[in-house]
């Protein structure tokens, strides 16, 4: 404070002091002289930084604890379920057949889950990891790895095919309508067997088995869908299959042909000794001697 001299109120000529109170420029805790809070409206750079470092942080151990789950999934999934990764290598014969062309075999390719074939005219299931292992070993799979893409009405092939195709059932076979299929011998060694036709979900056929013969075609419906080549047959009998065959036994052959075919049951109602290729042979026996006679 400062004193002031001054007049009484009286009128007297004595000074007086006034107090006069300056305006205090020192920090009052952010109030002003009044009291009041004062807010600040200067930017702070670092404001809202701990809160958006937390969130990012949420998103990262959420989107990785995701991953683990989805990986943990598959493989409990496929725990048991051959073709199992990094142990069984199977081996399957295949075809495909553009409106009865036979397209030639694929170009050498590896999927990066472990499908591959080495331009042999087979299908190489050697999965690596469980992307491609068990209910995961399927024909779209193994197309994925070519960058070819199969869908039920079309197929294009991939990089690895030295003359690049589509099928497709908008276009038919040479102004008739076609059907794209997928015939199916889990034994391609079995000459006298019938395939199996799939005409949905083709690319979810798995493969459950080594072994097989697969012809992937468009051609009109009812057309006989060839099998595999016979030179692709014996490449696979060459390579071996890689594991069990369906339907043949450890220590079985897999190979049959019409000719191995079991022969036909003897008639169960022919008397003994006489040929059921020869239902009229009797035998005679009057006198005691036995005679033969056929009518």
């Amino acid at each position: 404070m400062r004193q002031t001299a001054g007049r009484s109120l009286g009128g007297d000529s004595a000074p007086y002091n006034v107090a006069v109170a300056k305006n205090s420029t020192k920090d009052r805790g952010g109030r002003d002289d009044f009291g009041v809070q004062k807010i600040s409206t200067v930017d702070n750079p670092n404001q809202g930084g701990p809160r958006v470092f937390m969130i990012a942080l949420g998103l990262i151990l959420v989107a990785g604890i995701a991953a683990v789950v989805y990986v943990a999934s598959a493989r409990e999934s496929n725990i048991g379920v051959a073709p199992v990764a990094s142990v069984d290598h199977w081996h399957s014969a295949y075809l495909i057949n553009d409106c009865g062309t036979d397209l030639p075999v694929t170009g050498q390719f590896e999927n990066p889950a472990g499908l591959h074939t080495h331009g042999d005219g087979l299908l190489h299931l050697h999965p690596y990891n469980p992307s491609a292992a068990g209910n995961n070993a399927t024909l779209g799979q193994y197309f994925a790895g070519a960058d070819a893409e199969l869908t039920d009405e079309s197929f294009t092939t991939g990089f690895s095919d030295p003359f690049p195709t589509t099928m497709s059932e908008a276009n038919g076979c040479d102004g008739e309508d076609a059907m794209l299929q997928l015939a199916v011998w889990p034994n391609a060694f079995d000459e006298t067997s019938e395939p199996e036709i799939i005409t949905e979900n083709l690319a979810d056929f798995r493969f459950t088995s080594a072994g097989m013969a697969v012809t992937l075609a468009l051609l009109p419906e009812g057309s006989e869908i060839p099998r595999p080549p016979d030179d692709r047959v014996a490449s696979l009998a060459e390579t071996g299959a890689g594991g069990p065959i369906a339907g043949v036994e450890p220590g079985e052959s897999p190979f049959v042909t019409a000719s191995t075919e079991p022969p036909a049951a003897a008639d169960e109602n022919a008397p003994d000794g006489a040929d059921a290729d020869s239902p009229d042979s009797t035998t005679d026996t009057t006198d005691g001697e036995s005679t033969e006679s056929t009518e």
